[in-house]
């Protein structure tokens, strides 16, 4: 039987692929961080990077705004 701590083990690990919606577009990222359970009600956060324009960003977003790519 799982424990409630081995259910919330982390949604992604660093270099997995993500979508997430950023205004009207859906971009695709790299997970670059897991930044633990640091967000409201111990929620999982990560550092994505995605392509921008010429550039990249770095985003923080928790794990359910995320989805696999």
């Amino acid at each position: 039987m799982a424990t409630r701590s081995q259910k919330k083990r982390p949604y992604f690990r660093i270099g997995d692929k993500v979508r997430l919606r950023f205004g009207n577009r859906t971009l695709t990222g790299t997970v670059v961080e897991d930044r633990g359970r640091i967000g409201v009600g111990g929620r999982q956060l990560f550092r994505i990077v995605v392509k921008m324009g010429d550039g990249e960003r770095a985003l923080e977003l928790p794990a359910e705004k995320l989805r696999a790519a």
